[in-house]
């Protein structure tokens, strides 16, 4: 399931971001970021596995920041959160 980022994902968003990142970012960027760009998790059995945040600019979008958890990797959650989130960009549905 892809939606939208919620308070109560970001210690999970942060964990992943830590196993991919050599320069993570802390969690009030991904704090920050709810607010101020378009952010997206992936589910997967109830547990948050992937995270995307993409910033529009008029009618484009800049992807800031988008991670797969390590074991989940391979397994086009990358292409599914990319995708969702730019149909909801064009649906504008945030």
């Amino acid at each position: 399931m892809i939606r939208l980022m919620q308070a109560a994902d970001l210690s999970q968003v942060a964990q992943i971001e830590n196993l991919v990142q050599t320069h993570p970012w802390s969690l009030q960027q991904f704090q920050e970021s709810m607010q101020s760009y378009h952010s997206t998790v992936i589910e997967q059995a109830g547990q948050v596995v992937g995270f995307c945040i993409v910033q529009p600019v008029l009618d484009e979008a800049n992807v800031l920041l988008m991670a797969i958890e390590p074991s989940q990797q391979g397994k086009e959650m990358g292409y599914q959160i990319l995708d969702a989130s730019l149909v909801q960009l064009t649906d504008n549905t945030i």
